[in-house]
């Protein structure tokens, strides 16, 4: 009976020497596990972190920012970008956050996919109304979101007879005209310019036209004299100052001393801020 008990207590203690290893056991996989939850939920979040980081800045590379950004202009811009992935046109509001992050940022692709929703829209409405005024706003729109070949299509399937309105006529003709200018043909630009002059001589977007061409065309003097009767008419000195920035930009590095060069012989009061830009491109 002594023998029995004593190897009862010897299996008892075994039995819970058994359990308790298991228990330890137990305990040691479930902190494991633990462990290893954590690290595969921390990995998840880093992979859905960098995931997220690389998505972000792909958009922001393809929607021109060209600097750092500053985590307000960040989520603003973040905000815009995301409406244009989706096809949203921009409100007012938002067009102005984009004018006014221009210097700083770049952004040409988002203009561009600005401009191009606003086209469809116009291009849609025009569809829908037959309106022509559509047609031409479509056509500014395409322009700035380099699609001329496209406004040159579209305004050339205006039927005449839906231009009888002087003003009208010449919208079409000075944007159209501006369409052939991008398409680099001169020529017919000019000649549309110049209808479009005739039919509202005190408009001054037919003129900023004719001396955007004539300074394409290197003629200087005539280009000069559509800018001043342009500014005459209303246009903003600003707006000019950016065309004539715009075309230099896209000429070659002695198209543009040539330019400069006599821009500043014919009126250097008005044209001295070409001076800074001259020195410029000499550092360069």
């Amino acid at each position: 009976i002594e023998r029995e008990f004593r190897v009862a207590l010897i299996r008892k203690a075994e039995a819970e020497a058994r359990l308790a290893r298991e228990e330890t056991r137990r305990l040691k996989l479930e902190e494991f596990e633990r462990k290893r939850q954590a690290r595969a939920q921390q990995e998840a979040e880093r992979i859905a972190y960098l995931d997220a980081q690389q998505k972000e800045w792909a958009i922001l590379r393809k929607y021109g920012v060209a600097t750092p950004l500053e985590a307000q202009d960040r989520l603003k811009l973040l905000e815009i970008f995301r409406k244009l992935e989706s096809g949203t046109r921009l409100d007012g509001a938002d067009v102005t956050r984009l004018i006014e992050m221009k210097g700083k940022h770049g952004l040409e692709g988002a203009f561009a996919a600005h401009h191009r929703l606003e086209a469809d829209f116009c291009i849609a409405e025009f569809t829908r109304t037959g309106d022509p005024w559509q047609s031409v706003n479509a056509s500014g729109h395409l322009r700035k979101c380099n699609s001329p070949a496209e406004a040159d299509a579209l305004l050339a399937k205006l039927p005449p007879s839906r231009l009888k309105h002087p003003k009208l006529h010449s919208a079409v003709l000075t944007t159209h005209g501006g369409a052939k200018r991008d398409l680099g043909n001169l020529a017919e630009a000019q000649s549309m310019g110049e209808q479009a002059h005739a039919l509202q001589p005190d408009n001054f977007r037919p003129c900023t036209l004719l001396g955007a061409v004539h300074i394409q065309q290197r003629n200087y003097e005539l280009g000069h004299a559509w800018y001043r009767s342009a500014e005459a008419r209303g246009a903003s000195s600003g707006s000019i100052k950016a065309e004539i920035q715009t075309l230099l930009k896209n000429m070659t590095g002695k198209e543009r001393e040539a330019a400069i060069k006599e821009l500043l012989r014919i009126d250097p009061d008005r044209h001295g801020w070409l001076a800074s830009v001259q020195k410029q491109k000499k550092r360069e």
